[in-house]
């Protein structure tokens, strides 16, 4: 298996002739670059918990750029949806689940998170730089408010016609609140709907339509995995677990720890027996426990100690990967305090180009 099935660059599933489509994005972010864990589940080395619906995202592709539709696709195949739908015979997405785009894309979701679970820890790892989001945080960040919500929430129980809520959120406007957030919150629709009947809505009301799913927020910590895992040494005075499955020794046959990793117990083993001219050697890489590392094609004697420790290291990279710390921004931090980190909140479904360079 390839080290991940998912690239940066085929993160969505968009089938043809259709306004919606799928996006593993965000579940990218968190498995590569070390975003939040948004989902509320862990990705587990019990395959059958991985149900791939869990972690793909249903997005729109009608706006540049396209956005969360608020729900993911084991919401969509159980037949919850956005209350923005409720009221339609047929959901525009209903054939999305079934598209051969979407069969492929949901088939590379289950081999990544298969890839994923694998790993039997994260080395270097940092601490959560935010506790997890509760279902009152309106951009899935806690301590990240919608002053619009703030607005609304401090005029108590107050009712009035969507004229009245227009007036007063026009006022908002003049005081601080952003053009941006309230286009964003969906509740200009909603009060656009409720012009059209007689009746009147409450603060808990407008407080409800203001949704923000297309703004989740990736909070990422700025590490990259380190390309050297593994540090190998001369072997330790101790007996080493004994080497496992391996074929009745030849005679003559000699095997000799050539290195060794003192932290994560790999070793590199030299095999060595008399052929009809003369002595020849090859190396294995070999676990912690005694397990011999094959290669894809199932190769594992080979005839240089460079190949036998390049299988290690890469073995190493997917069970126990190694991140490290970047520090991209040092230089514009401000100075004391201790234990510096670095991280970095986005907006997934933004292009690039929306930033400035300082982000």
């Amino acid at each position: 298996m390839p080290s991940t099935a998912l690239t940066a660059a085929a993160l969505e599933s968009h089938p043809s002739e259709s306004e919606y489509g799928l996006s593993a994005r965000r579940l990218w972010e968190h498995t590569e670059l070390g975003q939040i864990n948004v989902f509320g589940r862990a990705i587990s080395a019990r395959q059958e918990l991985n149900d791939p619906a869990a972690f793909i995202d249903v997005v729109s592709f009608a706006s540049d750029p396209f956005a969360l539709v608020g729900l993911t696709l084991a919401d969509l195949k159980a037949g919850r949806f956005p209350e923005a739908y409720a009221g339609l015979d047929e959901h525009p997405f209903a054939g999305l689940v079934d598209a051969k785009e979407a069969l492929a894309f949901i088939q590379r979701v289950a081999d990544h998170l298969e890839w994923f679970s694998l790993r039997r820890a994260t080395r270097d790892q940092h601490g959560q730089f935010l506790p997890s989001a509760q279902a009152d945080d309106s951009f899935g960040v806690p301590h990240l408010f919608s002053t619009l919500r703030h607005r609304l929430r401090d005029m108590g129980n107050s009712k009035a016609a969507a004229g009245q809520w227009q007036n007063t959120i026009a006022n908002f406007q003049k005081k601080g609140l952003r053009a941006e957030e309230l286009a964003r919150s969906g509740l200009i629709s909603a009060l656009e709907v409720l012009a059209a009947t007689d009746h009147q809505a409450s603060v808990a009301d407008l407080v409800h339509e203001c949704s923000f799913a297309a703004l989740r927020l990736s909070v990422i910590p700025v590490v990259k995995e380190a390309q050297r895992q593994l540090q190998f040494t001369s072997a330790p005075a101790g007996a080493l677990t004994r080497t496992k499955k391996l074929p009745k020794a030849q005679s003559g046959q000699a095997r000799t720890v050539v290195g060794y990793d003192r932290v994560l117990g790999y070793r590199i083993e030299q095999v060595e027996h008399q052929a009809l001219w003369g002595m020849e050697r090859h190396w294995q890489a070999v676990t912690h426990d005694g397990q011999v590392i094959h290669d894809e094609t199932m190769q594992a004697l080979f005839s240089t100690l460079v190949s036998a420790s390049a299988l290690a290291a890469g073995h190493a990279r997917q069970h126990f990967p190694k991140r490290v710390a970047l520090g991209q921004w040092a230089h514009i931090a401000w100075n004391g305090g201790e234990d510096y980190r670095e991280w970095l909140i986005t907006l997934p479904y933004y292009r690039a180009s929306y930033f400035s360079s300082h982000f």
